[in-house]
């Protein structure tokens, strides 16, 4: 499927927006027994690897200076969080990823002129798949790395929250069935801080897949953009919410693990960490005007436990301080 440009964008017909919903409903659960056990796999033996040839590199590695002055190249990399599955209008022609023209790239590009964005994005994309085609259902896109050129200026990378599953079994075990007091920890053997420890072996991904971005386009100013807060830390529940405050509390800690890991990513390869959950309101999908939509009985246009417009736009405002202040 050939990638689209946020230039001659037009709405797409009835059909394929139903199409669209139906995809972006099910873009943060699916998971597979397959891919778990790949993952699993590599993180044990090919993603060590990969992590030692990284840190190996890490002390040549050096954050371009950032222009915003004058027409920069961008790519918009990354998962469903970036594509924003259900957020209207949807791309045209864009099936499989889910890509909305109001997710956060395509805001940020509204408000700083001189980017000209290729949005590369796709729901269910892990952090293997900015090297590997990604499929799904017999549909197919290439790598997301292929976007990036020597030419390419800017880079924003928000991806890692399926990486290991992290966030589907979370999704599959609390989300999809309503819950009751701590069975989808105990379902996941939250009890060892598994999925704690996975978000934290994100880390060694990402800093591989940074180390490659600036070996493709070494003018490239790179942002990791951090995961919105989702899950109450303190526990909160909601109607949008129906979790017990113990399974709501683990969620938030899980998802603070994988900021962590991404924050520690952008630290060793000399790149900007967006901080985005810190500038969340704290109560995540229990606040009075969310960013994220809560479960299927929450109103909005977005896919389940996923941002909504408001949380698209209130991304891009984040990045975009953050990009002004480290421009020069």
């Amino acid at each position: 499927m050939p990638y689209t440009r946020a230039t001659g964008s037009r709405h797409a017909d009835g059909a394929t927006w139903r199409r669209l919903v139906v995809v972006a409903v099910i873009a943060g659960v699916a998971m597979t027994a397959g891919v778990v056990a790949l993952n699993s796999s590599l993180r044990a033996g090919v993603g060590d690897a990969l992590l030692d040839s990284s840190v190996a590199a890490e002390g040549r590695l050096r954050q371009p200076v950032l222009h915003l002055d004058r027409p920069t190249p961008y790519v918009a990399l990354g998962d469903s969080f970036t594509a924003g599955p259900g957020v209207p209008p949807a791309v045209v022609g864009d099936v499989m990823c889910g890509r909305s023209e109001s997710n956060y790239p395509h805001v940020l590009v509204e408000r700083l002129s001189t980017l000209r964005l290729l949005d590369v994005s796709c729901s269910r994309a892990v952090s293997l798949d900015l090297e590997r085609t990604q499929v799904h259902d017999g549909d197919s896109v290439p790598p997301q790395l292929d976007a990036v050129t020597s030419e390419t200026r800017l880079v924003t990378l928000s991806i890692g929250g399926n990486d290991f599953g992290v966030y589907g079994r979370i999704m599959a075990a609390c989300a999809i069935v309503p819950s009751d007091s701590e069975r989808c920890q105990d379902s996941l053997g939250a009890g060892d801080d598994s999925l704690k420890e996975e978000a934290a072996a994100v880390e060694g991904r990402l800093t591989t897949a940074v180390s490659r971005i600036r070996e493709i386009a070494p003018k490239a100013f790179v942002a990791v953009v951090g995961y919105p807060r989702i899950f109450p830390a303190d526990g909160t529940t909601c109607a949008a919410l129906p979790w017990s405050p113990p399974e709501v509390a683990w969620a938030a800690e899980v998802f603070e693990a994988l900021n962590r890991s991404m924050a520690e990513a952008a630290r060793r390869t000399d790149s900007l960490f967006v901080d985005v959950a810190s500038q969340s309101d704290p109560l995540g999908v229990c606040a009075s005007t969310p960013w994220i939509r809560g479960g299927s009985t929450s109103p909005g246009s977005a896919a389940t436990f996923h941002p909504l417009p408001h949380g698209m736009t209130q991304t891009a405002l984040v990045v975009q301080r953050a990009l002004e202040g480290a421009a020069s």
